[in-house]
């Protein structure tokens, strides 16, 4: 069982970083299954992030793909790694079934919501002023 959802999970996380490349222009790597020798993990930074798909600027995405939904734990480790990672958004993105890749479920804490509402406020301010 665990097997299948980590092959699942593997596969769901390359279709949503290609579809964020394709749809959005955002670019991001996947967390390596195994842990790279330990010279190389404390040589490069990169292999310290805990989230499924990284590259975004304070943004940890978590990938979950597993036949039983469990937002719960799933969220739990996303914010878990946006803490670690010194993030401010973390996110959990839920695979579907029978769904496309668009229609996939990404959940966040309320405190998650409200800071990206604050930031996309300040952005239209921003563009507002940019206008006048």
């Amino acid at each position: 069982m665990g097997s299948d959802n980590r092959t699942r999970t593997e596969r769901f996380r390359e279709l949503v970083s290609l579809y964020l490349a394709a749809e959005f222009r955002i670019v991001t790597r996947r967390r390596p299954w195994r842990t790279p020798p330990a010279a190389q993990y404390q040589a490069n930074p990169e292999f310290h992030e805990l989230g499924d798909l990284r590259g975004i600027p304070d943004v940890a995405l978590t990938v979950q793909a597993r036949r039983t939904l469990n937002l719960t734990v799933g969220l739990d480790r996303a914010v878990e790694a946006a803490r670690a990672d010194r993030k401010s958004l973390g996110f959990l993105i839920q695979h579907r079934e029978q769904r496309d890749t668009g229609e996939m479920y990404v959940v966040c804490t309320l405190d998650t919501l409200g800071r990206v509402l604050q930031r996309l406020e300040r952005l239209q301010e921003l563009e507002e002023r940019v206008a006048a």
